[in-house]
């Protein structure tokens, strides 16, 4: 059984997308919440089709941060990024897809947590650009 708290506080956070950052409110819209104690998953993560959540977090913060890592989400299915993974190992492959997706979203206004991945010399670059770096 799902959460009830937190499945307000993400709709709350849709709805606050939706106002603020309506392509971003419409596209998570399409992805199904659902929660998850994996220990992997310490926020928000997605596979495409679904929102996984962890509760505990989703309950401590405010909606307005939560609002961001939804659309953070949403800008991994929006741009391709699982498509484009290809071979790329996995966890580097996110770290590169976190960066390039942040400053997308930090150059429309979106509000995001401290402590996202946004180092300031990947700023306008692609994923594949930075994944390469970083290996």
């Amino acid at each position: 059984m799902q959460n009830t708290a937190a499945l307000l506080k993400i709709r709350q956070a849709r709805s606050w997308l939706l106002r603020e950052h309506v392509w971003l409110g419409a596209l998570s819209l399409k992805l199904e919440p659902e929660e998850t104690t994996n220990p992997e998953c310490t926020y928000f993560a997605t596979d495409g089709q679904r929102l996984l959540y962890n509760a505990k977090r989703i309950l401590a913060e405010p909606v307005d941060q939560i609002a961001g890592v939804i659309a953070h989400e949403c800008s991994h299915c929006a741009l391709g990024h699982f498509a484009r993974q290809g071979e790329r190992d996995a966890k580097l492959w996110n770290i590169a897809t976190d960066h390039a997706a942040n400053h997308l979203l930090n150059d429309a206004g979106v509000i995001l947590p401290n402590g996202g991945l946004m180092d300031p010399n990947y700023h306008g670059w692609r994923a594949e650009r930075i994944y390469t770096d970083l290996e």
